[in-house]
């Protein structure tokens, strides 16, 4: 599948290592076939926060083997923030003054 986030990720991967993005498979290991260490995913993905303008949860990425492990946790945290941010929807009632009670008249 391919879509936004997944082209995020490619991106972002294949700028840390230095090669073309179409080389960048979404079921390639990242330590196996990419060479990744600890170190590196955590550097690929603050360039997707900067990208993204998200914050992924350091403690997720212990089990992120792939890259498309990396994509779904993008997409998750993405749609997470998307929904935190929608305010609820509030009714808002314009309440009339009712005719049955007259204004009070100032007296001056």
């Amino acid at each position: 599948m391919n879509d936004h986030f997944d082209h995020v990720v490619r991106r972002a991967v294949a700028q840390h290592l230095g090669i073309d993005h179409a080389v960048v498979g979404p079921f390639h290991d990242l330590q196996r076939d990419l060479h990744l260490q600890p170190l590196d995913l955590v550097l690929i993905v603050l360039a997707i926060e900067d990208a993204e303008h998200i914050e992924v949860p350091i403690a997720h990425l212990e089990s992120i083997v792939t890259v498309a492990g990396l994509t779904t946790l993008v997409r998750r945290v993405c749609i997470g923030a998307r929904h935190a941010y929608q305010p609820a929807f509030v009714a808002i009632h314009r309440y009339r003054r009712s005719r049955r009670f007259p204004r009070r008249v100032q007296e001056a």
